[in-house]
């Protein structure tokens, strides 16, 4: 998948973050439930992999005049737990 999505990228298409949060790699077609191992290449070392994607994950910062940031802002700040002192019942 992120060859493909560095693929899209060179051609142009401009990928976010919120793209890729809807996407999976989860296969749910032709599943081969324990895989499928080739034990004769066990030996060999893989190619190192370069898992930079090229794609700004910076997330905006919320508005702080949104419902959720006002709601979390006003509501009370529980007290804060203590034990009782030794000898007193809790």
């Amino acid at each position: 998948m992120t060859a493909v999505l560095r693929d899209l990228i060179a051609e142009g298409w401009t990928i976010t973050a919120a793209d890729l949060a809807v996407l999976s790699p989860y296969l749910t077609a032709r599943i081969q439930r324990f895989g499928v191992y080739a034990t004769d290449k066990i030996a060999l070392t893989p190619n190192a992999y370069d898992a930079r994607l090229g794609v700004d994950l910076d997330l905006p910062a919320p508005d702080p005049h949104t419902a959720e940031c006002v709601e979390r802002a006003t509501m009370p700040v529980p007290a804060p737990l203590s034990a009782p002192p030794p000898g007193q019942p809790a």
